[in-house]
């Protein structure tokens, strides 16, 4: 549901997830996705630090915590967020895209091009 762009939904089912098992950090994490498009920016925030300290080796809860706090301009701790996924999995696209924008946003731009080449690069 929260990939066919239906967050509100999405968000209802991961909280039955989440009382089926609270123990479940993939649903904390794709409750913080579903809160994401909602604009509920705080609140993402939380579940995904909660799936986090539930399952610290969950690489999407990491880049969506860093898409979050990149919403909230918050860029160095979005690259750091960025950098513990690609800590764990470092042959992602995407992953080195979202911290090269994590460094053009701090004016790093150097760093941020060589994030860019490395993100082209594993496509």
């Amino acid at each position: 549901l929260w990939r066919m762009h239906r967050p509100q939904e999405a968000l209802a089912s991961f909280e039955r997830a989440i009382a089926i098992d609270p123990n479940l950090a993939t649903a904390y994490s794709g409750r913080g996705g579903a809160l994401y498009d909602l604009k509920r920016y705080q609140e993402s925030l939380a579940s995904y630090e909660y799936a986090l300290q539930l399952n610290p080796n969950l690489t999407l809860a990491y880049t969506g915590k860093g898409n979050v706090l990149s919403e909230l301009g918050r860029y160095r701790e979005a690259l750091l967020a960025y950098e513990h996924a690609i800590h764990l999995q470092p042959a992602v696209s995407a992953f080195h895209k979202n911290r090269g924008d994590a460094l053009m946003a701090l004016g790093r731009v150097p760093e941020a091009e060589r994030a860019y080449e490395r993100a082209r690069m594993l496509q």
